[in-house]
């Protein structure tokens, strides 16, 4: 009779269950990655044309410094909750009604809502570009994760 069972796997099914919202989070912000065609479009879609409104205001003429600091800084975090609303409404709409975790998911979002929140009194209240910068960053990472499974972002379509 065996005491211990070195290198005998878990089930599966008991590991998934007993890892975190986070470690699921982070899973599926790291899965997509592999994909050329996922990145192509993160990259050229979402950074670059859905980001347009950012970069074509420092192609107009500045008037002074400080409004073009709180400009980039409010142009930024518009497009980040452009970008982060309808993320969150399909991470609800796709994730909840299968997930295991729901009121994890729920508070997350609960969370990170009240964070942007946070961030849009900071930034428009202040003009701190440092809120918008982690308003587009956050945004990024949710819309990774909901967009992780996209179908349609993967070459075998």
């Amino acid at each position: 009779m065996k005491l211990f069972s070195i290198g005998k796997k878990r089930n599966s099914y008991m590991a998934e269950d007993s890892k975190t919202i986070f470690h699921e989070l982070i899973y599926k912000f790291k899965k997509p990655w592999k994909e050329l065609s996922f990145v192509l479009y993160f990259i050229v879609v979402i950074v670059l044309f859905g980001g347009l409104g950012v970069i074509l205001f420092f192609f107009q003429e500045q008037i002074d410094e400080s409004s073009t600091y709180l400009c980039t800084s409010q142009n930024l975090l518009t497009y980040s909750i452009a970008l982060l609303i309808p993320a969150f409404v399909s991470m609800l709409a796709q994730d909840l009604p299968h997930s295991k975790k729901k009121l994890s998911l729920i508070i997350i979002s609960v969370a990170v809502l009240v964070i942007e929140g946070f961030m849009v009194c900071w930034c428009y209240f202040s003009g701190a570009l440092l809120a918008s910068i982690i308003s587009t960053l956050l945004a990024w990472f949710f819309w990774i994760v909901v967009n992780c499974d996209n179908i349609y972002l993967k070459d075998e379509t």
